[in-house]
């Protein structure tokens, strides 16, 4: 996933330099389902086998994670037309270190209460970026996963 960030980083520099998200939209788009489509694979992996309080510390970065991947595209996918251009790939550029570290915390064996910092630090930047909205449509997604996972910690 780490490959995956780099591209996006150097895609959003191109964009802002240019002023504009068209020439590297669909490339960036793939590349932020994948990442999207690797951290789930990650959170799954890594709910496994934990107690419920270190399951709760990956998946609460992981689903913060999701969520700002999840803003970047749309506001990607929207640029155009909401006259965001270049400030979504601005924007991008300043959460990307972030997703990077928080890439690097999932990836360890175990977590502390430094995810839950982390991830709160993330979000707040995220947020400030306008690149952390959970639409009303992720709510329901957001709830189902946290009982699913719930369910799943209270069954270990």
């Amino acid at each position: 996933m780490f490959e995956k960030l780099i591209k996006l980083k150097d895609n959003f520099q191109k964009m802002e330099e240019i002023g504009k998200v068209e020439p590297c939209l669909e490339e960036s788009l793939k590349l932020l389902n994948n990442s999207a489509q690797d951290l789930i694979v990650i959170r799954e992996n890594k709910l496994k086998n934990k107690k419920p309080e270190e399951a709760f510390n990956f998946y609460h970065l992981s689903l913060v994670s999701s969520i700002i991947l999840d803003s970047i595209k749309k506001r990607l996918i929207d640029a155009k037309k909401m006259n965001d251009n270049p400030e979504i790939a601005k924007d991008s550029l300043e959460i990307l270190p972030f997703l990077n570290a928080a890439m690097g915390m999932l990836n360890l064996k175990k977590s502390d209460e430094n995810f839950i910092d982390f991830a709160n630090e993330m979000q707040t930047s995220a947020f400030k970026h306008n690149l952390f909205q959970p639409q009303l449509i992720k709510k329901k997604e957001i709830i189902g996963a946290i009982s699913e996972t719930i369910k799943r910690i209270n069954l270990v």
